[in-house]
């Protein structure tokens, strides 16, 4: 896992997030005792508003305008 972290960090992308989904196993693995206790889930349910503000500002951005609409008229 560390080789692989490593080889991760030395991308340059902006969704390093989709190259990084296979440690996520690990690292629930690793932290689980941290996932589950009361302090994590407490401090979950009250980000979890912000984190889905924050994603919705982003979907609202993130459309590929078409210009050519010729192949599908």
């Amino acid at each position: 896992m560390t080789i692989f972290f490593a080889a991760v960090v030395s991308v340059e992308h902006r969704d390093i997030s989709r190259y990084a989904l296979p440690i996520l196993p690990f690292m629930l693995i690793t932290f689980e005792k941290f996932f589950t206790s009361k302090k994590f889930q407490l401090l979950l349910v009250l980000l979890i508003p912000a984190i889905y503000m924050y994603a919705w500002n982003f979907m609202g951005e993130n459309v590929m305008p078409n210009i050519n609409w010729t192949p599908f008229l």
